[in-house]
């Protein structure tokens, strides 16, 4: 048992994911002692699937841009949400509380970079209108980016989840039919044998499906 309490819980967090679930999941995990045995590895969602597989984590929650479909892994959806775009309050378009993509030829976008889950919803938007947006500004930082937007820099992509009212920007949603939606997922190796503290985990995870 104490060789248990000891054990550490490899968990991989994307950044966005964690600003959303973290405060979700802390006191739970604080009241149940696991939290010291937590050690979590923040990085993108698809580095995060590839240690998954490698076995160099224990659990993920990764975001995607549609369910995620893993033979060998073990999958359980417990979110999802829409991709938006964000702008200024005083921007001309705020007035609206949604927005068709072709619409938005002529804007200058700010998005994030190779690596993140948007990169591919994003391109699905694309490959489906006759203009290839005006990428002005491409960044891995979301907190930078937003700041962009505030200085009408561009206008923004982002799931609805890496919004927050502190941001002070304005949210629409996006008219497309069929479009990709942000999913989050808990994740981990079918042949993964969980200890009696990784299973009190899972279960705080999918609490919050």
């Amino acid at each position: 048992m104490h060789g248990n309490k000891k054990t550490k819980i490899r968990f991989g967090l994307p950044p966005i994911i964690g600003g959303y679930l973290f405060p979700k999941i802390a006191p739970d995990l604080i009241n149940t002692g696991l939290m010291p045995q937590l050690e979590t590895i923040e990085a993108g969602s698809a580095a995060l699937l590839d240690q998954i597989k490698a076995g160099k984590l224990d659990f993920a929650v990764l975001g995607a841009s549609g369910p995620l479909v893993e033979s060998d892994l073990h999958v359980v959806q417990i979110n999802a949400a829409p991709f938006v775009i964000i702008t200024r309050k005083d921007d001309p378009l705020a007035a609206n509380k949604s927005v068709r993509f072709a619409t938005l030829a002529k804007r200058q976008f700010i998005t994030l970079s190779e690596g993140f889950v948007h990169t591919r919803a994003f391109a699905w938007f694309e490959q489906r209108h006759t203009f290839s947006p005006n990428i002005v500004y491409r960044t891995g930082d979301v907190p930078l980016l937003k700041r962009l937007v505030r200085q009408n820099v561009g206008i923004g992509f982002l799931t609805r989840i890496a919004i927050n009212p502190d941001d002070r920007l304005a949210t629409l949603a996006i008219d497309d039919a069929h479009q990709p939606a942000f999913t989050i997922s808990i994740v981990h190796r079918k042949d993964r044998v969980l200890t009696p503290a990784m299973k009190r985990f899972e279960s705080i995870l999918k609490s919050y499906k």
